[in-house]
């Protein structure tokens, strides 16, 4: 089964995974059901990750009811079946952060191309802009000398 119960300090709901153990295996467990954090907020990942446990921990009850096995084997198969639950857990964080870093470095990649683009648009307009400045200061020294004829004309008349 699987139960959402919201964060203390987030208050976002927080993935478990309950399963009750049958009457028959509680005594060799010690316990009345397994429940286990799935480290997630996320619902899909949530029913991945218990649907998974759910085929584990139904192997070690087919195993407990079937091998009629000792207190001792039935808690190794226990603990095996935590154990390989927390590797398949870190195995998940882990390629969660390679996809994380390849997504950052396709990032950095895109943008070093768009760097290298906009600098060769840049050095392709650069004489060209260099021409209209040098343009627009000749324009503006021709009506400079104008605004100082007209001036002049004015005086004159």
């Amino acid at each position: 089964m699987l139960r959402a119960i919201p964060s203390r300090r987030t208050g976002q709901p927080r993935y478990h995974f309950r399963r009750i153990v049958p009457a028959m295996l509680r005594p060799l467990l010690g316990k009345t059901e397994i429940s286990l954090v799935l480290h997630t907020s996320d619902k899909l990942v949530a029913r991945e990750r218990a649907a998974a446990l759910y085929a584990r921990t139904g192997q070690l009850f087919r195993a407990g009811k079937m091998q009629n096995p000792s207190r001792e084997d039935l808690l190794v198969l226990y603990s095996e079946l935590i154990e390989n639950y927390e590797i398949a857990l870190k195995a998940q964080e882990e390629s969660a952060k390679k996809v994380l870093e390849a997504e950052r470095a396709q990032h950095l990649i895109e943008k070093a191309d768009l760097v290298s683009r906009q600098s060769t648009f840049l050095n392709k307009v650069q004489p060209h802009m260099d021409s209209l400045l040098q343009a627009l200061g000749q324009l503006k020294h021709t009506l400079d000398r104008r605004d100082v004829w007209n001036v002049a004309e004015k005086q004159g008349l």
